[in-house]
């Protein structure tokens, strides 16, 4: 059975992140059509760092370059983030995709821990974003020859996965047979999760 885990963006936020990427894009390839524009009329005229009337000096237009490479960037990585995020589980087979990379492991007999990460959200207005103070759990497992793959266990709307998503991740991890109990302390704490209602509010 294949249970696809609700990590990743709904259809509404990718559109609005693909929107609001393609929106920033073209204001900033404007601003800076504008910017260059300006700046070739204030530095028009003769040049005391160049021989040549007319001549802008060179460092505006890599400058310029850079910073546009920058927010470009920035904004494909984020909006990758969002539109390629996901995880399913196959079985026991755990498989996450990220904006670059992806990852599976089985986790009945991977190696896997609990760990968690700083919630951030945006600052009123929109300028940088702050700590909100809570952490968001992450279920983290290595198989013996694979890459460390993290699933986080809440969706992008902060709340934690549902419990029949919390419960088969649980399941998977007991499938397997090991000799330490750190498995089954995983399990127990995804089993909470599941079907505690305080544990679900942290």
């Amino acid at each position: 059975m294949s249970i696809p885990l609700s990590v990743g963006a709904s259809t509404g936020q990718k559109t609005a992140a693909t929107v609001a990427a393609a929106v920033f894009l073209v204001i900033s390839g404007v601003g800076a059509r504008v910017f260059l524009k300006v700046a070739d009329e204030v530095f028009a005229g003769p040049d005391p760092l160049n021989a040549a009337d007319g001549a802008s000096p060179g460092f505006v237009m890599p400058v310029v370059a850079l910073i546009a490479l920058a927010a470009v960037g920035t904004i494909a990585t984020v909006l990758l983030r969002t539109i390629r995020y996901g995880a399913r589980l196959t079985g026991s087979v755990l498989d996450v995709q990220g904006a670059f990379t992806s990852g599976s492991a089985d986790l009945a007999t991977a190696d896997v821990w609990l760990d968690s990460e700083p919630e951030y959200e945006r600052r009123p207005g929109g300028e940088g974003r702050r700590h909100t103070g809570r952490r968001i759990p992450l279920l983290v497992a290595q198989g013996p020859s694979g890459p460390r793959i993290k699933l986080r266990l809440r969706d992008m709307n902060g709340a934690l996965l549902p419990p029949r998503e919390l419960t088969a991740l649980a399941d998977a991890v007991e499938s397997g047979t090991r000799p330490e109990p750190k498995a089954a302390e995983v399990a127990a704490v995804l089993r909470r999760l599941a079907h505690d209602p305080l544990g679900r509010l942290l």
